[in-house]
């Protein structure tokens, strides 16, 4: 499938996509971190046969989609959420759309949250996929030990150094204790990898995890993204998820009005659509007839 590009926020952002343009009838799947667009490029010819105009996003910094703006060696540029939402409201008016339907996994989650939270109009409905409602991510010493790359990558040069030694062994590591039953195919990690490959684009992705931090007191930002959304919702998480993480989970369906049915998956971690892909589009299909 070939890759696409609009411009949105200031930024080009490149895409895949299926289906034909009807009006209110958007899907966008939003993907996390250590991953790309590609992730969701199964769903999409799905999402298009159940009647879904499907966009997988890539997000700012990730190629093929641009840096953002004004990035330079001394300066990485905005990645912070209310930009990052703000990057998928305008691609949702620029793909000709008042409003869609968002699935995001992990960063895709925060930032789905933080579109409903910014932009509501914009939003028919969010499925959270392997991440809860970031109101409900907690910061204590026992989630960081058992997710240490939130600190690792706050220290800039050494922490992308550890990141990309080794041909990226801290990404492979990444994925075999998240996602500790799935075997993951060598040519989905060695995406991953060229994804990041260059210098720039791994700095761009860990920023999205230095900005989030360096804006943890900001009390406007967390009040905002506090708020109900006020759309229908869909949790789905797996049981091989930290107890901790299971819990945010089960805590996001306050989250939403109505509260949002969760699904926590048997042998399945941080990656629900790629570990059960037939079952993830299953549920998803279901959760769009639904709408």
């Amino acid at each position: 499938m070939k890759w696409k590009s609009l411009s949105a926020n200031g930024v080009e952002l490149a895409y895949l996509s299926a289906g034909s343009e009807c009006k209110d009838d958007l899907v966008i799947y939003l993907h996390g971190f250590p991953d790309t667009a590609r992730a969701f490029e199964f769903m999409l010819a799905p999402t298009a046969a159940a009647g879904w105009h499907g966009v997988s996003l890539e997000t700012r910094g990730l190629p093929p989609s641009a840096l953002a703006p004004n990035a330079n060696p001394r300066q990485p540029g905005d990645y912070s959420v209310p930009t990052l939402a703000a990057d998928v409201a305008e691609a949702i008016a620029a793909l000709g759309y008042e409003r869609a339907v968002l699935v995001g996994h992990d960063w895709g989650a925060v930032i789905a949250a933080g579109v409903a939270a910014y932009f509501p109009e914009r939003v028919r409905a969010i499925a959270l996929v392997g991440f809860p409602h970031i109101s409900q991510v907690k910061v204590t010493l026992g989630a960081l030990a058992r997710r240490p790359h939130h600190l690792l990558f706050q220290f800039g040069a050494l922490g992308r150094w550890l990141t990309a030694r080794k041909n990226f062994a801290y990404i492979e590591r990444m994925y075999a204790v998240w996602s500790p039953s799935w075997k993951v195919p060598s040519e989905y990690l060695e995406r991953v990898k060229s994804a990041l490959g260059a210098p720039e684009r791994l700095r761009a992705a860990l920023e999205y995890y230095v900005q989030i931090w360096q804006k943890r007191n900001d009390r406007e930002m967390l009040d905002r993204l506090a708020r109900r959304v006020d759309a229908p919702g869909l949790i789905i998480g797996g049981l091989d998820e930290p107890d901790f993480r299971q819990r945010w989970l089960e805590n996001s369906r306050d989250c939403f009005t109505p509260k949002a049915p969760i699904e926590m998956w048997e042998s399945v971690g941080h990656w629900p659509h790629s570990e059960a892909p037939e079952r993830f589009e299953r549920r998803l299909l279901e959760f769009l007839a639904d709408l």
